[in-house]
Order: C-alpha cells, then sequence, then structure tokens
C-alpha cells in the first residue's frame, strides 16, 4: 500500500458557524507549516523554507519569501511595527533571525546567531527581537535593524529538560530556563 501524503493547506472558518470562508493549498518543501498568525488583513506562516502572507478576506498569496537554504526549521512569526520576525534554524547549531517588511515580503535583514531554537519564536518588547539560545543566553536585537543590543548570559539549559522560554509584558521581558526564571535587569 502506497503513502497518501495530504497537501499542506491554511483554512479560514467562520468562528460562530464553522462554515468555511476558503481554503488555500500551500505547496512547500513539506507539509508542516508554522500556526497562522494574524496581523491587519493578512495572514503569515512559515514553511521548512518561505514564509509566506495571505490575504485574509480572499486566502489569495499576497506574497512568498524564500529562505537562503531548503530544509530546517522556522518559527511562528512575530509582526509588530511593520516588520516579521522569524528564527530559522538548519544545521547543526546554525541559525538566524530574519526580518521582513509585512506588507511586502521584502527582507530586511538577517542576524546570524547560533543555537537559537525555530520552536522558540521570537517576541518583541521595548523596540527589540528577544530570542533565547540553547546556550543559556538570552539576546535583544534592534528590530529595525537586526543589530546586537545586548546578551544575558542565565546559565546553561538542561538538556533533558524543556526548552527555555520567554514572554514579555512592558518593557521586562521573563524567561524560564532550567525550572528557574528569571526577569534579566
Amino acid at each position: 500500500t502506497g503513502r497518501v501524503v495530504e497537501p499542506a493547506r491554511v483554512v479560514a472558518l467562520e468562528a460562530d458557524t464553522g462554515r468555511q470562508r476558503w481554503s488555500v493549498r500551500i505547496d512547500s518543501a513539506d507539509a508542516t507549516l508554522s500556526a497562522p498568525v494574524v496581523a491587519g488583513r493578512m495572514v503569515y506562516f512559515t514553511g521548512s523554507a518561505e514564509l509566506v502572507a495571505l490575504d485574509t478576506a480572499s486566502g489569495r498569496v499576497r506574497w512568498r519569501t524564500r529562505f537562503d537554504r531548503a530544509g530546517g526549521q522556522v518559527s511562528q512569526p512575530l509582526i509588530d511595527g511593520g516588520l516579521v520576525h522569524v528564527v530559522r534554524q538548519w544545521g547543526h547549531g546554525q541559525s538566524a533571525v530574519y526580518a521582513v517588511d509585512a506588507r511586502t515580503g521584502q527582507r530586511l535583514w538577517v542576524s546570524q546567531v547560533r543555537g537559537l531554537a525555530a520552536f522558540r519564536a521570537p517576541l518583541f518588547a521595548a523596540n527589540t527581537v528577544v530570542v533565547a539560545s540553547d546556550d543559556g543566553r538570552v539576546r535583544g536585537l534592534n528590530h529595525r535593524t537586526g543589530r546586537l543590543r545586548w546578551v544575558r548570559a542565565l546559565g546553561s539549559t538542561d538538556r533533558g529538560g524543556p526548552p527555555a522560554r520567554a514572554v514579555s509584558a512592558g518593557n521586562t521581558v521573563y524567561v524560564s530556563l532550567a525550572g528557574r526564571l528569571h526577569a534579566p535587569d
């Protein structure tokens, strides 16, 4: 028996009735897509090799931005200030943060940061894109340029334990790491 592989799709449903508004087949390098994120009249999501924006009303593809290499993993998008930020991981410990214009899909900058995991989406606080890496470091990048603003070493992660996670409230970033909660100064 042959294996049937369903194509990746993004579907829009009416919340009150469940009626399908539209469904878009996504021809991606693999069938794994991130959770969609809606901002304004666009819905954004990633596959292993691209970032895609669809029109929320029609499902029409507004733009696609392909990454340099196929394969790897890409985080759920973070949209703020007219920019879309994603973390991309490939190979052994290779990773980068990308910034793309939310309206056009034009790549604005790429910042190489080793040890980031694509299953951790970046977060935004005080005009800073914040990412946590496997080595226990949390980094803040200027969201417009990708330049490193700061690095805070919080200690090694427990590779057998849960991965580092970060959230923000106002101008404070809270990071859970190896069973401890940190709020960097």
